[in-house]
């Protein structure tokens, strides 16, 4: 399958890589390796022996079509949130890992239910309490050897950070600041003769 082909690259540089594909896998939208508190699947799994060969299990892939037809907009982003929860931890939430959890349906199922929703309800798009409890524990086991702050600037967040002169973030109209849709080593530098 295109999941297996893609996990043959090593990513391991990179807390997730998410593949976008065009074809049609009769309904299927989307497939990830599941998260695990260990370093065996999910977000920040290393490059690793998997099934007789290597393969990176930080990985997933979504479907823009479904039975030869383009899915809308909302619905991929819902499906690629849907493959982001199972590299996070989270299980559907009709499985037994879930029966213990009460959460109320009545305004839609949530984002982990095993179908694909159309995002009009109100829960299509949140985690359910059984998703965050185990998003929660993989990001807590996962968060000290995986997440790093980074020391660089952002150029466009709207702070000026250490190197910047300025951020007014993607405004490219500032009077004062070249924002940070401008090209590479003018952004968030001040404009010549700007008063500001």
């Amino acid at each position: 399958m295109l999941l297996m082909l893609h996990s043959k690259a090593n990513w391991n540089g990179y807390c997730l890589s998410y593949l976008l594909t065009d074809r049609d896998y009769s309904g299927v939208l989307g497939v990830a390796f599941n998260g695990q508190p260990d370093d065996f699947g999910g977000i920040c799994s290393k490059y690793q022996h998997f099934q007789e060969k290597e393969a990176s299990l930080n990985t997933g892939l979504i479907t823009l079509q479904k039975y030869g037809q383009l899915l809308p907009p909302r619905m991929i982003h819902i499906t690629l949130a849907h493959e982001f929860g199972h590299s996070l931890g989270a299980p559907h939430d009709q499985s037994k890992e879930c029966s213990r959890f009460d959460f109320n349906t009545s305004r839609g199922k949530f984002l982990m239910f095993n179908y694909a929703t159309d995002g009009t309800e109100f829960n299509n798009d949140k985690f359910s309490p059984c998703s965050i409890a185990y998003i929660s524990n993989v990001l807590e086991r996962k968060k000290d050897r995986c997440f790093a702050e980074s020391d660089r600037p952002i150029c466009g967040n709207q702070i000026v950070d250490p190197g910047e002169e300025c951020d007014v973030g993607s405004d490219n109209e500032d009077a004062c600041c070249y924002g940070a849709g401008e090209p590479r080593g003018i952004q968030c530098r001040l404009k010549p003769g700007a008063e500001c």
